[in-house]
């Protein structure tokens, strides 16, 4: 499904990537399927962000930080996004 999501996101087609990857969170995750949640959450925030649609893209970065919150490209995206949003200077 995370693939599906990614796929989703990169042809343009936002709405249906949000909506599986926002119908996910009954999913009982493993560690494996919890890497692959961030990363298709982390690739939608970015594809969001390139689109100037920085509320949204902020929505699945936190998601993805939250998921893997080790990860200094996923704080690194989410920090950008802050910034395009004027949150910080």
């Amino acid at each position: 499904m995370f693939y599906l999501a990614l796929t989703y996101a990169y042809s343009g087609e936002l709405d249906k990537a949000k909506n599986i990857l926002n119908n996910l969170n009954n999913v009982k995750l493993n560690n494996l399927v919890l890497h692959d949640l961030a990363v298709a959450c982390y690739n939608l925030g970015k594809e969001l962000s390139k689109r100037g649609k920085y509320s949204d893209a902020l929505y699945y970065l936190d998601k993805a930080v939250h998921f893997l919150p080790k990860n200094a490209g996923f704080w690194y995206k989410k920090g950008e996004v802050h910034y395009y949003l004027k949150e910080i200077t």
